[in-house]
């Protein structure tokens, strides 16, 4: 694998998820408030933030579409990406020409596609970087991935936050829309893995850990964590914006604030994750110094 390469798609995995920053960033802070200037009911807005986070309860099957249907000539991965960016950026675009307080059941169904692209290029990019990435450099990949969406918190917040308060909601979906246009492009230059191994193809034999009580508590922290997040962030903007008279752009950076820890995180938990899991493997009193890191008892 030559360092072109690499770098490929090493930039490939934090611009898509600067991407996903934006529209998180959005949906979980700023669409409360964008409904908000139709006076929308809270009711109707809690349906809207309901209906949203049904692609993501769902994704794990365009990961599972994804491993075993290839599409296109681009193999299992790339193009679900695509039509996962594609999808979301037809959403964005849409969405001005579309009104909440009018159009409800059609703003609804802008949101769901939206979110819909978002989960399938997220599931899929995570199995492209599993597809493409040598085991002793996915702390890193995932240290690139969590830093470009917290980087795009920190940036997209200030931004629409400054558009919102001057009512330039138009401008912020064309933007988001173009942000996942422009990354297409990325995609497709990305090279597409020549073979699979054995434990990246598709086994039905995968939904046996649905049966396993640790994953089941993870996929259950995998729920509420999000549900809580965005209902968080997104009812504290409103408070801010209509109780406290926050304006805004105020709201924009006090968001952007909260990605700054995350971006610290991400920059330093990759490689820090990389040479602590590799000291504990190595120092591990139960195992004996032959053992595999996938056989250890602490792993």
């Amino acid at each position: 694998m030559t360092s072109a390469s690499r770098l490929r798609r090493f930039t490939l995995f934090g611009v898509v998820y600067f991407v996903q920053g934006a529209v998180l960033t959005y949906f979980s802070t700023f669409n409360v408030l964008y409904l908000r200037t139709f006076d929308l009911s809270f009711t109707r807005i809690g349906i809207v933030g309901g209906v949203t986070l049904i692609p993501f309860v769902l994704k794990i099957l365009s990961g599972l579409l994804s491993d075993r249907v290839s599409l296109l000539g681009l193999r299992h991965r790339r193009p679900y990406i695509i039509l996962g960016l594609l999808t979301q950026t037809a959403a964005f675009l849409l969405f001005p020409t579309v009104s909440p307080a009018d159009q409800f059941p059609l703003f609804l169904a802008l949101c769901l596609t939206a979110a819909l692209g978002m989960s399938t290029y997220d599931t899929c990019t995570d199995g492209l970087s599993i597809d493409t990435t040598p085991e002793s450099e996915r702390s890193v990949v995932q240290g690139i991935m969590v830093g470009g969406r917290a980087m795009s918190a920190v940036v997209i917040a200030s931004l629409i936050g400054l558009l919102s308060q001057r009512s330039r909601w138009a401008v912020i979906f064309l933007s988001i829309g173009g942000l996942g246009l422009l990354t297409v492009p990325l995609v497709l230059l990305v090279s597409k893995p020549q073979t699979r191994s054995t434990e990246q193809q598709f086994s039905f034999s995968a939904f046996r850990a649905l049966l396993d009580g640790a994953f089941l508590l993870f996929l259950l922290q995998g729920l509420i964590y999000p549900m809580t997040l965005w209902n968080a962030n997104g009812m504290s903007g409103a408070f801010l914006n209509e109780v406290l008279d926050v304006n805004l752009g105020r709201v924009g950076l006090y968001t952007s604030v909260l990605g700054v820890g995350t971006v610290t995180g991400g920059l330093v938990g990759g490689p820090l994750t990389k040479r602590v899991g590799r000291q504990r493997r190595s120092t591990c009193s139960r195992c004996p110094p032959s053992t595999a890191s996938s056989d250890c008892v602490t792993t």
